[in-house]
């Protein structure tokens, strides 16, 4: 089927989202792509990790599972798109919203475990820029399943197609001058769910069951 377009001829990323699995690359790890899987951490990241590694996982806690961490999860995700915004809704109950009505990123913005997020069109490519994060140091938040840390200088841009009605795919540039020596690009593919599946009626404290369920 042919990709899914609103009344503005933009596409439709809107739908129940579930990762294509890639043999021989590891879920959940922001380096994927990178040889050896590997980070380039300044030695402040290094030390930041560490610090990390001493921590209970903040998710496991259902501390908010911050971006772009949860880009990287092996759980499916909903998308509702609206010509004024985005918003993405994962399978613990963290949502975020991303706005598309044409103002530009504020400078001020309380730091965020997801971001402050705003969107723009490339043609059919949808962009998501996003800054003012919260950093590892002021709180528990991991970039990823690995503990590896996020500053509040980063920067993380995401490029979203939809080449028809069943694919959807990712393409995003994690930026970090603070904890990372140069940017991190991370790619992934999703496909469309069945029609009757959605997201559903899910607290954290609940946990491993459910995403048991669901891996």
């Amino acid at each position: 089927q042919n990709t899914p377009r609103g009344a503005d001829g933009k596409p439709l990323l809107t739908g129940y989202w579930k990762l294509v699995h890639e043999d021989g690359k590891p879920d959940g790890n922001l380096g994927k792509d990178r040889p050896g899987f590997a980070l380039p951490y300044t030695d402040k990241g290094k030390s930041a990790r560490d610090a990390n590694f001493k921590q209970v996982d903040p998710e496991a806690r259902c501390i908010v599972t911050g971006m772009p961490r949860l880009l990287t999860s092996v759980l499916p995700f909903e998308i509702l798109q609206t010509p004024q915004r985005l918003g993405t809704f994962h399978a613990l109950s963290w949502h975020r919203w991303v706005w598309l009505d044409g103002r530009t990123p504020d400078p001020e913005a309380d730091p965020r475990y997801l971001g402050n997020a705003i969107g723009h069109w490339d043609g059919d490519t949808l962009v998501i820029e996003s800054t003012r994060f919260q950093d590892s140091a002021d709180g528990p938040v991991w970039l990823d399943d690995n503990a590896n840390p996020i500053s509040a200088q980063a920067t993380l841009v995401e490029r979203w197609t939809r080449p028809d009605f069943h694919h959807l795919n990712l393409e995003l540039t994690y930026t970090d001058p603070t904890y990372y020596t140069e940017p991190i690009a991370y790619r992934r593919s999703f496909v469309h769910g069945d029609p009757d599946e959605s997201l559903t009626e899910f607290s954290c404290e609940w946990n491993t069951p459910w995403v048991v369920a669901h891996l």
